[in-house]
């Protein structure tokens, strides 16, 4: 049975694990390496490889440790490798997610990859830098995780998953709020509300989404200020009939 670790969440860095019969793989490395090291309890060597969303810091720091002193594989896509100059495009371990094509409205459709014992597929995003992705992970167990953070929408649509790590970064009216009051600049807000998913967003999402053999939902990259832990957990309960846990920035 595959399970989901959130070890940090939010814009202080991010970094999760995926386990599934004793297969391993990293999502995100947004942390110092040295935080890394203690979340995996010094066993970053074993883990099958990294999946990086996109370049911005809070999910890409280490990255160049991971790949140098913990001898990972990291998978993202070429505009991601294209902005992370600490680690040149040829580097063997930087591996980069490739795309067939474009579809119909002009959208990059990517290619299945396998690290390690997981079946991965990348998705693109809408966020402020291009080349962001969220993914599939099918682990040795059978069983999927969908993985979106760091987008403003979802502009598709999922079924036959079983753990969902998704961003609920704000809500839309706390954060109106707290421009109106000063708290967060305009200009600040109009990119959280562009880049980032709200909780009025992913409810919408999670309508559209087929639950059926989901057992846990994720929320992940809550905004320090513009978010309610308990109030969306509750939402999140109470639309879904699913158990919800909330990522803490820290959980070592």
């Amino acid at each position: 049975m595959m399970t989901f670790t959130a070890h940090a969440s939010g814009s202080g860095g991010n970094f999760y694990v995926v386990e599934d019969q004793g297969s391993t793989l990293a999502i995100e490395c947004g942390i110092p390496f040295s935080q890394i090291k203690r979340a995996t309890k010094f066993k970053v060597a074993y883990l099958d490889g990294c999946l990086i969303s996109h370049a911005h810091g809070d999910h890409a720091c280490a990255v160049k440790d991971m790949i140098k002193h913990g001898c990972v594989h990291c998978y993202a896509s070429h505009e991601t490798w294209a902005a992370i100059p600490s680690v040149p495009l040829g580097e063997i371990a930087a591996k980069r997610l490739q795309a067939d094509g474009f579809d119909e409205k002009g959208t990059k459709i990517y290619r299945r990859a396998t690290v390690g014992d997981f079946r991965v597929l990348p998705f693109e995003v809408p966020h402020d830098v291009p080349g962001c992705l969220g993914f599939l992970v099918k682990g040795p167990s059978g069983d999927t995780l969908l993985y979106i953070s760091d987008l403003c929408y979802s502009p598709y649509r999922f079924a036959d998953c079983q753990i969902l790590a998704v961003e609920c970064n704000h809500s839309t009216e706390i954060l109106r709020r707290n421009m109106d009051k000063g708290i967060v600049d305009p200009d600040r807000g109009l990119r959280i509300a562009k880049s980032h998913m709200s909780l009025e967003r992913l409810l919408d999402m999670l309508a559209a989404t087929d639950l059926s053999g989901v057992r846990a939902i994720h929320l992940l990259h809550l905004s320090d200020c513009n978010s309610n832990e308990a109030e969306f957990k509750d939402k999140v309960t109470r639309a879904t009939g699913r158990p919800v846990y909330v990522a803490q920035s820290r959980s070592f």
